[in-house]
């Protein structure tokens, strides 16, 4: 957009034409307003904010859902002090600066934001899904709002699943359980570039022919370089004849696991604490094991199905 200046007239003390000066600049200044007007007209019409309405924009009208956050590294959960009772929405990025949208109007809240859990008065002795979140505080900024409720939060942003000891101060993640993300608060949610950033990539491993004799020590690794979402894992073999037990490992622990006797494709379950829900973090290295012992395969492939993680809580 450029300011067309007007060209305006220059008066002396003799002149006796003022009416027509003035009238002539007048006209000078409603042209360059009419100008004015117009690029703005077409900034928010066409290239401008219309653009960035449609980037954001929440699904289909009846969803109801025009609050979002700005950013991936805005509002991010911070659990660490949760012993302490307290649940935190920080910012990792340069500024620290986090940013939303509520009702179309943005907000913003430079710092960390915390939430007492005792402010919420859980029962006792209890498992709880905890939606946090932020509202509204003053004219443009952010606060800290939580409920067992998700109706009750302006903005929910994360379910986190809490435990509340039997003296009613001592708060936990509840076991086998992690944090979630709600996914309409990101704020590419429904739009083309959602699709571009959540179509899983497959990852696969051939294996070809595995038996009891030869491969007992068969065990393929992976690793993901980005924090990630485990979909799901799928084993294909041309043929299968007895029972084969198949486990996905990380760090030690099982994430997936399955036995695959006559199946040509086959999906592994995931085993408890995990699930497709929980988001895990860079680098993670997944260990596939068989038990080939009284069994054979054919052709087989090991398939990863893995969507990259943004601003999500990682499971523990």
């Amino acid at each position: 957009m450029v300011f067309p200046v007007p060209s305006l007239n220059t008066y002396a003390g003799g002149d006796n034409d003022y009416i027509n000066k003035f009238n002539n600049d007048n006209a000078a200044l409603n042209n360059a307003f009419a100008g004015l007007v117009s690029d703005v007209n077409s900034l928010q019409t066409a290239t401008g904010s219309a653009t960035w309405d449609d980037w954001i924009r929440k699904g289909p009208a009846v969803e109801a859902w025009p609050d979002g956050v700005l950013g991936a590294y805005s509002l991010v959960l911070d659990t660490s002090d949760i012993s302490s009772g307290n649940l935190k929405l920080t910012s990792t990025n340069a500024s620290g600066v986090s940013v939303a949208t509520m009702g179309g109007n943005r907000r913003y809240h430079i710092g960390t934001l915390t939430l007492a859990l005792s402010s919420l008065s859980l029962t006792v002795s209890t498992d709880h899904d905890v939606y946090l979140g932020v509202t509204s505080d003053g004219d443009i900024g952010l606060a800290t709002q939580a409920s067992t409720t998700q109706g009750s939060v302006t903005l929910p942003l994360y379910k986190v699943p809490i435990t509340v000891d039997g003296a009613g101060t001592g708060f936990t993640i509840t076991t086998n359980s992690t944090p979630t993300r709600m996914p309409k608060t990101v704020y590419w949610d429904n739009t083309v570039e959602q699709l571009r950033q959540e179509t899983p990539q497959l990852i696969s491993i051939w294996l070809g022919d595995i038996n009891q004799t030869t491969d007992g020590d068969l065990d393929p690794k992976i690793k993901i370089p980005f924090d990630h979402y485990l979909d799901a894992v799928n084993f294909q073999t041309v043929s299968a004849l007895g029972a084969t037990a198949i486990s996905v490992t990380e760090a030690g622990n099982t994430v997936m696991s399955d036995t695959c006797t006559t199946e040509t494709d086959k999906d592994l379950s995931f085993s408890a604490g995990y699930s497709a829900d929980y988001a895990m973090a860079a680098g993670t290295v997944y260990t596939v094991s068989f038990n080939t012992s009284f069994s054979q395969m054919t052709g087989a492939t090991m398939t990863f199905q893995v969507r990259r993680a943004y601003n999500a809580p990682l499971a523990n």
